[in-house]
């Protein structure tokens, strides 16, 4: 899923993250694992792969046949706050009834990857979007 920090542009409305789209993986795994024949044929036309950007621990993601821009975007957070009180954007309570609590780590500003493996969560997740489109 992909998600963006919005506020209101022409009306009142507070700083949150919105879900704004999603992808279903094809493939995913650490570009370092990947044979050079399978980085040319699946991430072409990756911004990583086209400016050589190789960091250690580079994590790629072939999107499959599915995958969605949201035509409206939708709140997926709520203030919280981090270990030392300072406000942080977590994932919404009513959010955290689809998607799940992250093991706990429900901060979602600046994160990285959150990954929806478990049942009940994968299949509600998906449920979720497939109403969105």
């Amino acid at each position: 899923m992909f998600y963006a920090g919005l506020q209101g542009f022409d009306f009142a409305r507070a700083p949150a993250l919105y879900l704004i789209g999603y992808f279903i993986v094809k493939t995913a795994g650490l570009a370092k694992d990947f044979s050079r024949d399978a980085i040319r044929r699946l991430f072409r036309r990756n911004y990583h792969i086209i400016t050589k950007d190789r960091r250690p621990g580079l994590v790629l993601v072939k999107g499959a046949k599915g995958s969605r821009l949201l035509e409206k975007a939708l709140c997926i957070s709520e203030e919280g706050a981090d270990r030392n009180g300072k406000p942080l954007k977590v994932l919404s309570r009513k959010m955290r009834r689809t998607f799940g609590d992250f093991a706990g780590k429900v901060g979602i500003q600046r994160s990285p990857p959150r990954w929806i493996r478990e049942e009940p969560w994968l299949t509600k997740t998906v449920t979720f979007l497939e109403r969105l489109v």
